[in-house]
C-alpha cells in the first residue's frame, strides 16, 4: 500500500533571509555604495551612453584613446547590414597592462588574485608584482622608473618568461592559443601571456574528449 510521506518544517528551524545587505562599513567602500547609485549610473548609461561610457574608459590605460565619436556603434537591423557591435573603435590598449601594470606604483604587494582548489586548505594566492613577473619578466628597477611614460616592450628589457616563452615558440599578434587546463592559478597566467602578446586565447574545458578539443582549436581560427 502506498503511503504519501508529508515532510514539515519544525518551528525551531531558523528562517533566513532572501535578501542581504551589506554592511554600512561595506557600503562606504564599496565602488557603489548603495542601491539608489546603482540607479543613477544605470540611468546614465541609458541616457547618455556615450558620455556615460568614455569617462569610465578613460580611468584605464589606453596607447591611442578611442575617439569620442566611436565609442559605441551598432547596427541589429538586417534590412542595414551586417549585425555587429563595436566598442571603442580606433582606440588602442592592453588588457594584460590594465590588469597588471597599472597597479604596480602603488599596489605591487597587493594580493591580485585569490585561487580556491577543491579541498579544504588548497589554496594560493598571488601578488600583482609576483603575476606580472610571471607573466612578463621584467627588470623590475629599470620597470618602476619607466612606468606611465611612453616605453616600448623592447624598453623593458624583458627576460624569457611565459609571455616571452610563446614568442620563443613563434606565437605573435593575433595568432590563436587554445589553453586546455584545469582550473589553477597557471592558466590565469596563460591568458594575461596572451594578452600581453596580442595573442588570442580560447580557454576549453578541461573534461572534453580528444575529438571536442580539436573542434574548438578549429573554430578558433
Amino acid at each position: 500500500m502506498n503511503k504519501l510521506l508529508t515532510i514539515t518544517e519544525p518551528d525551531n528551524i531558523k528562517k533566513l533571509p532572501s535578501v542581504y545587505f551589506p554592511s554600512d562599513k561595506a557600503s562606504r567602500t564599496a565602488h557603489i555604495g548603495s542601491m539608489k547609485q546603482y540607479d543613477e549610473l544605470y540611468r546614465e548609461s541609458l541616457l547618455e551612453p556615450e558620455t556615460f561610457w568614455l569617462k569610465y574608459a578613460l580611468k584605464y590605460y589606453w596607447a591611442t584613446p578611442p575617439p569620442k565619436n566611436s565609442i559605441l556603434r551598432y547596427n541589429f537591423d538586417i534590412r542595414k547590414g551586417k549585425i555587429s557591435v563595436e566598442w571603442f573603435a580606433g582606440g588602442k590598449t592592453n588588457m594584460c597592462f590594465n590588469a597588471l601594470d597599472r597597479h604596480m606604483q602603488n599596489n605591487s604587494q597587493k594580493i591580485a588574485f585569490y585561487w580556491e582548489g577543491n579541498y579544504p586548505g588548497d589554496r594560493k594566492s598571488i601578488t600583482y608584482e609576483s603575476l606580472l613577473h610571471k607573466v612578463w619578466f621584467i627588470n623590475s628597477a629599470q620597470y618602476l622608473t619607466s612606468l606611465f611614460s611612453p616605453v616600448k616592450i623592447s624598453d623593458l628589457r624583458a627576460v624569457c618568461h611565459f609571455g616571452q616563452s610563446l614568442r620563443y615558440l613563434g606565437i605573435s599578434k593575433g595568432d590563436r592559443v587554445a589553453i586546455y587546463m584545469p582550473m589553477v592559478l597557471e592558466a590565469i597566467i596563460a591568458m594575461l601571456a596572451c594578452a600581453r602578446i596580442g595573442a588570442v586565447h580560447s580557454v576549453i574545458f578541461g573534461g572534453y574528449s580528444a575529438d571536442s578539443l580539436a573542434q574548438r582549436i578549429i573554430d578558433a581560427e
